[in-house]
């Protein structure tokens, strides 16, 4: 991306001079301040490809990477990693590793698009981070299909997510009739690690979450909203309607059931395409 394309006014970068190090806050290239933490919303990250070649040539550092968001979408905020380390994952940059910013799971270094915009950018303790939810949406829309996504994360979760689509198409029945897609199919996938003796990530409510709700969004029936997926009839879906249905219909009979079972069948080709 063209750097005269860039329409957000707000540019952090961590001083590696100041003592102790902060992160300066550079709008229209002039330092407005320093702050110790903060939190950018609707942010992403950014390199300088002259600045970086520079550095790289000279092995010398310069100012050329950034977290880039509006102005108005930065918060200066108290000390915050201790509160959020277990969601988040930390995100590095350094010039001789290439022109882009990345985070490493399992032992696996994996870049960020420059263009990709993230929810939150939590910076702290010297350095960015982002949500695990976050980072996986983000590896499923632009790096990875969803079973690469589960052998990276949480491989023994693949065949027993698999089998248990299969198996509610196949029966056309699941355990609880009062639950919709998600609590059926996690109540399985629970009970089966457990009873095969297999390892439970302690993410793996989080994983799913971010699975389903890939599938869900790319079914053409989706109703627009993840929590309640499914809503039938010819008005334009809102939130209140879905959940109406929701409450109110049976979930696994008549019209409601025939889209669940087609939602089913749309999760299962996204998951083994």
């Amino acid at each position: 991306m063209s750097e005269n394309t860039l329409t957000q006014n707000c540019y952090i970068y961590l001083n590696l001079h100041s003592k102790p190090k902060t992160f300066s806050v550079q709008v229209n290239g002039l330092v407005q301040k320093n702050i110790p933490a903060g939190i950018a919303e609707k942010a992403r990250f950014h390199v300088r490809t002259g600045g970086h070649a520079q550095a790289v040539k000279e092995q010398v550092r310069n100012v050329h990477a950034f977290v880039v968001c509006q102005e108005d979408n930065l918060t200066e905020s108290d000390p915050l990693y201790q509160g959020i380390k277990n969601i988040v994952v930390p995100v590095h940059y350094h010039y001789n590793d290439g022109d882009f910013f990345s985070v490493k799971w399992n032992e696996k270094w994996m870049p960020l698009d420059q263009d990709y915009v993230f929810d939150r950018v939590y910076m702290d303790d010297h350095k960015c981070y982002i949500r695990k939810t976050t980072f996986w949406e983000y590896l499923l829309s632009r790096k990875l299909t969803v079973k690469q996504l589960l052998e990276i994360i949480s491989p023994e979760v693949t065949d027993v997510l698999i089998e248990n689509i299969q198996y509610i198409l196949k029966v056309k029945k699941v355990s609880n009739n009062e639950q919709g897609i998600c609590s059926n199919l996690q109540s399985r996938i629970y009970n089966d690690l457990i009873n095969e003796g297999k390892p439970i990530a302690p993410d793996l409510e989080e994983i799913l979450d971010v699975i389903f709700d890939h599938c869900f969004t790319s079914w053409p029936k989706f109703s627009g909203f993840k929590s309640y997926p499914i809503y039938v009839g010819d008005e334009n879906p809102s939130w209140d309607g879905a959940f109406a249905q929701y409450l109110n219909e049976s979930k696994w009979t008549g019209v409601q059931g025939e889209h669940r079972f087609e939602l089913l069948e749309h999760m299962l080709q996204v998951i083994e395409n």
